[in-house]
């Protein structure tokens, strides 16, 4: 592994240390400064780098060690951009992304595109729980427009991404759209959620190649905020 490979992974798990250990300012800092560098590079190279054929996508891992969300304030401090919604039935999905460590042979070396989404999520992550945790609409704005930004930079093919961080992003981007109180849009968030799980179903297919993430308790939040949907709207609820 290049010394600038290796600083990269370093900051990268610095940052997730610093997200899981609720340091949320801590972890935007380190991650603005990866993605600057990142990005950097990315415009300096003269070639695009090939994505890697034939392993699974180094992406896939979320951090399992998860934000303890019992540590969040209350209900009443979390809703605080408009204290008359009713939010408390959404949740976050507050794992980080990592990057595997260099020894993991499941997966190919990251390409600097792959970082670049590593980073950006987790760096809309950090915004998004610093503001749920801060009461800081600045904070959160900064995060929409982040979440804006991955969503459209996820559908990339080269990146190698899976069902589960569509289903990741779009639930955290239903879910700060509420927080301001833009209810249209976070409902298509969560209707495309909603679909992304019963498409998953009716293939028969696991959300990732590794099955256990199915069954991690860290996904059920998808399943939560999609039931709303399901327990208001009769035909939501026969489509799904």
């Amino acid at each position: 592994m290049i010394p600038q490979t290796k600083l990269r992974c370093e900051m990268c798990h610095d940052a997730v240390q610093c997200i899981v250990s609720g340091l949320y300012d801590d972890a935007a800092e380190v991650l603005t400064k990866a993605l600057s560098d990142i990005q950097q590079e990315i415009v300096a190279a003269s070639s695009t780098e090939e994505s890697p054929n034939g392993s699974s996508s180094p992406l896939l891992v979320p951090r399992y060690y998860q934000v303890d969300m019992d540590d969040e304030p209350s209900s009443s401090q979390i809703h605080v951009f408009d204290a008359t919604r009713n939010m408390e039935q959404h949740k976050i999905f507050a794992a980080p992304l990592i990057v595997p460590v260099s020894n993991d042979t499941r997966y190919q070396p990251c390409s600097n595109e792959q970082y670049q989404f590593i980073i950006t999520y987790n760096l809309a992550l950090s915004y998004h729980l610093a503001a749920m945790t801060q009461r800081n609409l600045q904070k959160l704005e900064v995060a929409l427009g982040l979440w804006d930004l991955i969503y459209r930079f996820h559908w990339n093919e080269d990146l190698g991404l899976v069902t589960f961080h569509t289903c990741a992003i779009l639930n955290n981007y239903g879910h700060g759209l509420q927080q301001v109180g833009a209810e249209k849009p976070a409902r298509d968030c969560f209707e495309s959620l909603l679909c992304a799980l019963c498409l998953c179903v009716e293939k028969k297919t696991h959300m990732s190649p590794v099955s256990e993430l199915d069954s991690c308790s860290c996904t059920e939040c998808f399943f939560h905020n999609v039931s709303t949907l399901v327990l208001k709207d009769p035909m939501t609820a026969r489509a799904a």
